[in-house]
This record gives structure tokens, C-alpha cells and sequence, in this order.
């Protein structure tokens, strides 16, 4: 079965399919007898562990997600898309830190990124990251 109509629903779009073979695990608001078809998670999305809820809700970092970007960035140091996605994981905390003061957390990623920038080799590309002006732009504004 398709998702109810766009209009019907008082969305935007619909970004859920429902299905009769799981009946009786739908989450409040949904169809009786029906429940979302969820093809990148085994687990149904309602009953997500806490954990990744409170990434989703910018409450924790992914740090999961984190170490094994760093740990791809690490296995293929050629590449610099590992790297920059890298990065921009570790801008993604450090906004995090800020939100909730953690000053010494902000010190630590910081010299990540910048360690992560000074030692980023973009020469065989056509264009240059910002990373390196990005840690220059937070060093400027923050003092770090």
C-alpha cells in the first residue's frame, strides 16, 4: 500500500510507506493494521535505541559515526573526501560543545581540526578545502 495522500495527511510530502505485515506495531497516529516500511533500519524507527535518538534530537554526538569516519580517513590518507567528511563530523561537535560550554571539549576538537587541516594534502585536486580557513575563521573568532 502507498502512504496516505500529502494533503490528507497536512504534510508537505509523505516520506513513509505502510504496510499490513506488521500489524499492530504502528506508531501512534498511524493507520489501524499498518506500520512504516523502514528499508535502512532493521529496528522499526519508533522504538530506535536512546542513544540514537538523542543524536537525532542534537542532545549527544554521533561519536559512533565519528570514530569511524576517522578511522576510514585513516585507512585511505590519499583520499582527501574522508578526510573532509572528517572534518566537517568534527564541526558538527564542536557546535555541539559549544551549546553546552564544554570548554575543554572545544579545545580538544579544535586541535583535531586543526591537525586534520594542517596535514591535508590538496595538491593533486582542482580546488582547494576550506578547512584550512575554517580553522583559521575559529581561531579568529573564538581564540582558540
Amino acid at each position: 500500500m502507498g502512504c496516505s495522500s500529502p494533503a490528507r495527511a497536512g504534510h508537505t510530502f509523505c516520506m513513509y510507506a505502510l504496510s499490513e505485515r506488521h500489524a499492530g506495531k504502528a506508531p501512534s497516529g498511524a493507520r489501524e493494521g499498518s506500520t512504516m516500511i523502514n528499508n535502512f533500519c532493521k529496528v522499526p524507527l519508533w522504538e530506535c535505541h536512546s542513544t540514537l535518538v538523542k543524536v537525532a534530537q542534537g542532545q549527544q554526538p554521533a561519536d559512533t559515526v565519528i570514530r569511524h569516519a576517522k578511522e576510514w580517513m585513516e585507512l585511505y590518507p590519499e583520499d582527501i573526501e574522508f578526510r573532509e567528511g572528517y572534518f566537517g563530523l568534527l564541526v558538527s561537535s564542536l557546535r555541539y560543545a559549544q551549546s553546552r560550554d564544554l570548554r575543554n571539549e572545544q579545545k580538544r576538537l579544535f586541535r583535531e581540526m586543526k591537525r586534520i587541516a594542517e596535514t591535508a594534502d590538496d595538491s593533486e585536486y582542482e580546488e582547494a578545502t576550506d578547512m584550512r580557513e575554517t580553522v583559521a575563521l575559529l581561531q579568529r573568532i573564538y581564540g582558540y
